[in-house]
């Protein structure tokens, strides 16, 4: 029997044939079809250039006027060598433009210093994230394919393993940014800033790699960074996202530690250095938003978490909702995405967090909604009061990364709505647009990126985002990679 490597080598003479790329042959192929729907609508694709969209059922809202970027891995495979982690793979930005005229598509690779060496060389040169390259690796990629900040007129592709790199508006790719040189070298910058819902501040974060393992918070001024704490670290933890409340800035920082010995020499992907130990507690770190008072730390009940959704102040007591899970096992399962989906993985909730901020304890710790993750709000809360909070539903059996649709919950009354997919179909992160004019939290649109396996094709969903009804589907003509996060600019 053909593996998947052998697979796509051998098929691209025959795709060229008949109008296809080889991801296009895997997909509806046998052995494709066999696979997890997640895995179809995440495999890679060679596809850049920009397309008019016209294909579209309902009526797209006539003041949705601007730029939805959307950034995730472009490839599952470099030069023959299969890329095993859910977070390997070039990075790849969409853009759609919406115009009064309709809408356009455009799609690019982010031409990286280490893409274009590897393309140059044609050979796997660096680890990625998770998949280690061969012999001779020049150390680890700086791979952008997590989120976007807008940013001095352009966006930035964000990563976790060093600096962001700068794209224009058009998706032409400008280099690294290093803020005026206030990102230090050897300092990551963190793939979830957060901007308060005023647009006064914007915070970031990253990890000095280096003896001190400090973890720096940082206000972006401008063109520039201010550094506001750097906090010596005894472990290196695994921090995806930070939250943001009227005073503060919050980590909850999971036991999953990275061993120093490899973080440090590079002989692999970070990954594989990645541990979980859940006899280790999850850590809530409260930092002063304006640097001046000391930070503090409580011990929570072991869980792994990548996503945070909102925060708020009641008083004495700090309330966060945030997306944990109960154990490791989801490490396990995005280190091996090339494999079948494992059985009896512990899937993220959305899960409310009560702490006595005067007596610095825990009040309570319960889940809301299960399976969810990619949460979302309306922008302009964000550090302040929070109502709703939108995610995307997970799989719950054989595929658990398949998505099937978005869930809407009422912080305040505990209702749900739903937003359900077909069987045959699979969306990633919602993204929240407020309405202009809007007068309630909940008046806007939510914008989904979804792909359709029976027709091999994405779709773009425009959801009315009080009731969740389906505005406007805009189909795409061929299939893209679903990605990870994504930010909207006003025309």
């Amino acid at each position: 029997m053909m593996d998947r490597r052998s697979f796509l080598s051998t098929s691209a003479a025959a795709a060229a044939l008949i109008g296809l790329n080889p991801w296009q042959v895997l997909a509806l192929s046998d052995a494709g079809r066999s696979r997890q729907l997640s895995f179809r609508a995440n495999r890679g694709t060679d596809v850049e250039g920009t397309w008019a969209l016209q294909d579209v059922e309902g009526v797209l809202p006539a003041e949705l006027l601007g730029d939805y970027y959307k950034i995730g891995p472009g490839t599952k495979e470099c030069f023959g060598r299969a890329l095993a982690h859910y977070f390997d793979g070039d990075a790849y930005a969409l853009r759609f433009s919406f115009r009064p005229t309709g809408v356009e598509l455009s799609a690019r690779f982010v031409d990286t210093r280490e893409r274009r060496e590897e393309q140059s060389a044609g050979r796997m040169l660096y680890h990625e994230f998770g998949t280690a390259a061969p012999r001779g690796a020049k150390g680890r990629k700086n791979q952008p394919n997590i989120n976007f900040l807008p940013h001095q007129g352009g966006i930035l592709a964000l990563s976790e393993g060093g600096a962001p790199v700068r794209l224009t508006r058009e998706l032409a790719t400008s280099g690294e940014e290093r803020f005026a040189g206030t990102l230090p070298k050897n300092v990551s910058f963190s793939a979830h800033p957060k901007a308060s819902g005023d647009g006064k501040e914007t915070f970031a974060f990253g990890i000095h790699q280096s003896i001190s393992r400090a973890l720096k918070l940082f206000r972006v001024d401008g063109a520039r960074l201010v550094e506001l704490y750097s906090l010596n670290q005894k472990d290196v933890a695994m921090i995806h996202d930070m939250g943001l409340s009227a005073s503060h800035c919050l980590f909850l920082i999971p036991p999953a530690i990275f061993k120093l010995t490899d973080l440090v020499l590079g002989r692999a992907p970070l990954a594989s250095a990645l541990e979980y130990d859940a006899k280790k507690p999850l850590r809530l770190l409260v930092l002063d938003r304006q640097g001046k008072a000391a930070p503090w730390e409580l011990a929570l009940p072991a869980h792994l978490v990548f996503h945070h959704a909102c925060a708020v102040e009641e008083g004495d007591e700090l309330v966060i909702h945030a997306m944990l899970a109960k154990d490791g096992s989801l490490l396990e399962t995005i280190a091996n995405w090339q494999a079948p989906a494992a059985t009896g993985v512990a899937l993220p909730g959305l899960f409310e967090i009560r702490v006595n901020t005067r007596e610095r304890r825990l009040v309570g710790l319960r889940e809301l909604v299960a399976a969810v993750d990619f949460p979302v709000i309306n922008p302009r809360t964000l550090g302040g009061r929070t109502r709703f909070v939108y995610a995307a539903s997970m799989g719950t059996g054989a595929d658990p990364f398949a998505f099937t649709g978005v869930v809407k919950v009422d912080l305040t009354t505990g209702r749900q709505l739903r937003y359900r997919l077909n069987p045959a179909q699979q969306c990633g992160e919602p993204l929240f647009v407020p309405a202009a004019g809007a007068t309630e939290e909940d008046q806007g649109h939510l914008l989904v990126q979804g792909y359709d396996e029976l027709r091999d094709e994405s779709f773009l969903d425009v959801l009315d985002a009080t009731g969740l009804q389906r505005q406007a589907r805009v189909w795409c003509g061929q299939y893209f990679p679903l990605g990870f996060h994504g930010t909207f600019l006003r025309s």
